[in-house]
């Protein structure tokens, strides 16, 4: 697993910003950005609760981690302005894969990681906004995902088994280079199967081994994800955008992208581009 990282490993940043909050109540985001969110705070203590989990207490000075999609509250317990610095994050290995499907990151930071990570940060606010001119701020850029990914993966777990993912990874590759060429196109199971000359109940079990999922659910992951990034950075119409992403009837488009996301696409553009950090809507 380690090589096929330090071989394919790419970083991705889509934007971050600092916030101050100072009402005491319950804060909630709905699943956010393809993205995972990575963060640090001073001020009053805060519990985070992330996909329904037990809270997590993020103490002044402290990290947090959210993984990608996930539904977010939190609860400010006292009076007292809290400071927050977020930046929306990812990681692919071998092109398509989301490299933290493959591990389960803690949620929480010491002060000392928090530290670390509000300067890394901080570092990644100012290179993209100098809109990454030179070579040199692209190298910066990527030196500071690394540096992130270090503190990241300290004391991350495994989520598959690692010799299984890389013996069967290669062998998904046109698959899911299929997948990506042709996201806006019919693609079925039968037609990936055929790809890789293989059963469909052969692909099924690879796919499930890799992923977790079957082949279509992975498909529809990667279109939502693909409209998600979408929503956020073009300007494209909402029936463009479902179109571009294999789905041309709009009212389906949307039934499916507010199941998966727990919103509209229209809410979904208008929050991606105001409120999603953490916390956002006040709901208390």
């Amino acid at each position: 697993m380690n090589k096929v990282i330090a071989e394919s490993l790419v970083f991705e940043y889509s934007r971050g910003a600092d916030s101050i909050r100072k009402s005491p109540g319950v804060y909630k985001d709905a699943p956010i950005m393809p993205h995972a969110v990575v963060g640090f705070k001073t001020g009053p203590h805060i519990q985070l609760t992330i996909d329904g989990r037990a809270p997590i207490e993020i103490k002044s000075g402290g990290g947090y981690f959210v993984p990608p999609g996930s539904s977010v509250s939190s609860v400010y317990k006292r009076d007292g302005e809290v400071f927050i610095r977020w930046g929306h994050i990812g990681y692919r290995v071998m092109e398509y894969v989301d490299l933290f499907s493959l591990y389960k990151i803690p949620f929480a930071f010491s002060s000392a990681d928090g530290k670390v990570i509000s300067e890394i940060l901080s570092e990644l606010q100012s290179l993209k906004s100098s809109r990454l001119q030179s070579a040199y701020d692209i190298v910066q850029m990527q030196m500071c995902g690394f540096k992130l990914l270090e503190i990241l993966l300290k004391e991350a777990v495994p989520l598959k088994n690692e010799k299984t993912f890389v013996i069967n990874m290669p062998r998904l590759n046109d698959a899911l280079q299929f997948i990506n060429d042709n996201i806006a196109k019919q693609i079925t199971r039968t037609i990936l199967a055929s790809k890789l000359f293989l059963s469909e109940v052969r692909l099924h079990t690879l796919f499930k081994e890799c992923f977790g999922v079957a082949p279509m659910e992975y498909v529809t992951q990667i279109r939502v994800r693909k409209a998600q990034e979408m929503l956020y950075s073009k300007s494209e119409s909402i029936e463009q955008i479902g179109a571009s992403v294999g789905y041309p009837d709009q009212f389906h488009f949307s039934k499916l992208f507010k199941h998966h996301t727990g919103l509209s696409p229209s809410r979904y553009r208008l929050k991606s581009r105001t409120e999603f950090s953490i916390p956002s809507q006040h709901i208390n």
